[in-house]
């Protein structure tokens, strides 16, 4: 653990973290809202589910790319260039599961 906290901001990957688990918890949200409204079995198009789902994505790439480039014209420090990466990269992972998970259920 004190090599990762050597080599990553902690501080950076909490906002970041807290910030696309929000936009991961949105999209949950926006599901369940459907399945209540109209059933489990037609509860919305898949259109609809990757419209969203791609509005978030580029919403959180853009949002850590812009930290990313804020963060290197401001501090130039190896910790927090690996946190943005590492929150990137997960965020990116969480939002292709997701759009996996709900092809899966045929929602």
């Amino acid at each position: 653990m004190a090599r990762v906290k050597n080599m990553i901001d902690l501080n950076i990957l909490k906002h970041y973290a807290l910030a696309t688990t929000f936009l991961f918890v949105l999209l949950a949200t926006y599901a369940l809202v459907l399945v209540f409204q109209y059933g489990f079995l037609e509860s919305m198009h898949l259109t609809q589910v990757q419209k969203l789902s791609t509005i978030l994505f580029f919403l959180v790439l853009g949002t850590s790319l812009a930290g990313a480039l804020f963060n290197h014209i401001v501090n130039y420090q190896p910790k927090s260039r690996n946190a943005f990466a590492f929150v990137f990269s997960v965020s990116s992972l969480k939002f292709l599961a997701t759009l996996l998970a709900f092809q899966v259920l045929g929602l």
